[in-house]
Parts: C-alpha cells; sequence; structure tokens
C-alpha cells in the first residue's frame, strides 16, 4: 500500500502544481481547463503511456520538465511502464534519509523499511547499481546527441523519454512532432535505450526484479512484521 499512496500523492500533487502553474502563466482562460488537460497529460506521461491533447510543449518550460522527470520513477512494477519504478524510488528516497540519519548518529544501527520489513543488503546494492547505471547511460547518450549538433534540450529529453519508453520529448521531438526529425544515427543512439536497462544483468545477480521485489516486501510486511532484519 505505501507504494500506491506515495504514487496518488506524487501525481495527483503534480496535476495540481501545474495546473496551477498554467492559470496563473494564464495559458488557458479558466483553471478547470488548465486542470484538464495537466491531469491527461501529466498522468499519460508520468504513467509512460505517451499520448497527448494538447502540445504541452508551449507550456511554461517548469511543466514539461517536470512531467519529464515524472515519467522516471512514477510507473507500477511489474507493468508495462518505463523508469525505474517507484517501489525503487521509494527504496532510494529512504535510503538517502537513513544517510542523512547516521551522517548525524554514525553510530545509529537503521535499517532501510519498506512496508513493515528491514530490506536486505543484497537488494540496496542492486536497486544502487542499476540506478547509477541508468544515470551514466542517460549523461553519456546525451551528451553523444549533444555532439551530433542538437540542443541541450531535445539531445536529453530524446533520450530519458526513450529510455523510459514515454515517447514525447521536449523541443525537436516534443508531443507536435515525431522523432522523424532526428538522422538515422541519432535514432540508432535513441535506440540504445534497452542498454540502460542493466537491471537483467544486475536483478539476476542481486534478486531485485521490480515484481519479486514488491511482492517480497508484501510477503515479508504481511508475514513478518517486526524489527527483524532478513539475511
Amino acid at each position: 500500500m505505501i507504494p500506491k499512496r506515495w504514487f496518488l500523492v506524487v501525481t495527483l500533487g503534480s496535476v495540481l502544481g501545474i495546473a496551477v502553474c498554467l492559470d496563473a502563466r494564464n495559458v488557458y482562460p479558466e483553471f478547470l481547463t488548465a486542470l484538464r488537460h495537466s491531469a491527461f497529460n501529466v498522468v499519460s506521461i508520468a504513467t509512460t503511456t505517451g499520448l497527448t491533447t494538447v502540445d504541452y510543449g508551449l507550456w511554461p518550460m517548469f511543466a514539461p520538465l517536470w512531467m519529464l522527470f515524472l515519467c522516471s520513477f512514477a510507473t507500477s512494477a511489474g507493468s508495462t511502464g518505463g523508469g525505474i519504478k517507484r517501489i525503487r524510488a521509494l527504496i532510494l528516497d529512504k535510503l538517502v534519509y537513513r544517510e542523512l540519519v547516521l551522517a548525524l548518529h554514525p553510530n545509529a544501527l537503521r535499517p532501510v523499511h519498506v512496508g513493515g520489513g528491514a530490506m536486505p543488503p543484497k537488494i540496496l546494492t542492486a536497486v544502487l547499481a542499476s540506478r547509477f547505471a541508468y544515470r551514466c547511460i542517460i549523461v553519456a547518450l546525451t551528451l553523444l546527441l549533444s555532439f551530433m549538433e542538437l540542443d541541450i534540450v531535445t539531445a536529453f529529453s530524446a533520450v530519458v523519454a526513450s529510455v523510459n519508453s514515454t515517447g514525447p520529448g521536449l523541443k525537436q521531438v516534443g508531443p507536435a512532432t515525431t522523432y522523424e526529425v532526428l538522422t538515422d544515427l541519432q535514432t540508432w543512439v535513441c535506440t540504445f535505450r534497452h542498454a540502460a536497462r542493466p537491471a537483467r544483468a544486475v536483478y539476476a545477480a542481486g534478486g531485485a526484479d521490480a515484481g519479486v521485489l514488491e511482492e517480497l516486501i508484501t510477503f515479508h510486511s504481511q508475514g513478518r512484521k517486526g524489527t527483524d532484519v532478513w539475511a
């Protein structure tokens, strides 16, 4: 239930926040119109569905950038959506919080808890390793597309949208256009997105497949609640 509540809070908060942004910038004459367009497009991009009703590339830059950020982590474990999946994002959030606590209290014993159970170090290591590879590939491919004379916004959004299987990016590959504007070589770079899924190799070694991971967390929270830590 924790990842579901987390998804609802982040997604609905984003819908409302972007609607307020559009209304404040007078993009649409009425707030309800802004809310309607925000709701459809934010949920569509966040879940990597890729459908759009308007050219959100014309919105204030904050809105499409935030939507692109959402598509990196908002999808469910075991779903066909792209990105790192929200269960891994939740684990990373808790891991960062733990490290902040340990910086203040070096001798504290603070395991990462998700769903009432402590996560084993093997899973934490697998999640961290795959996310590091994910970020490195995004940076490398963005630099490569920039070297091929694409502007940085188009290059970055094309890579993120391709890696996360989102669809539209921004600028030249925005929702009002297609990837046909790219050269053959640039298109091949974008199709390299499968290399940004080192999860299969990493999870095979670390046992942290997204669907299996969430099932383990559910099982642990239902049947082994308490202070025990997985060996």
